[in-house]
């Protein structure tokens, strides 16, 4: 929420927190995979479903897979994972980079 990093110490209170946000209306990402809320409204998955760490890192997979095949291999793919293009670009493209300086400061 707000940009800010979380890290509960029980389910519970990661469950306490996605409700806060979605009651709020605010973005969120949850897990592993860091899918954002937007995923949750448009699948109309539950956050106890997405919390497991197993359905997560599915679920992430799966998204990454679908953008793929829908903007082809590329940044384009990755900005839509974690943001519709079409509807936030701006924040979309952020987050690409934000990924890509993630992979230059790896190395």
């Amino acid at each position: 929420m707000g940009g800010k990093t979380y890290t509960p110490s029980s389910k519970a209170e990661a469950l306490e927190i996605i409700h806060t946000a979605q009651a709020s209306g605010q973005s969120f990402d949850v897990g592993l995979m860091q899918i954002n809320a937007e995923w949750l409204r448009r699948l109309k998955l539950s956050p106890d479903f997405i919390i497991e760490p197993a359905n997560n890192i599915q679920l992430g997979a799966w998204i990454l897979s679908q953008e793929i095949a829908r903007h082809g291999l590329g940044w384009k793919a990755v900005a839509s994972y974690h943001t519709p293009v079409a509807k936030y670009p701006e924040r979309a493209r952020l987050y690409a980079i934000a990924v890509i300086n993630h992979l230059w400061n790896m190395y």
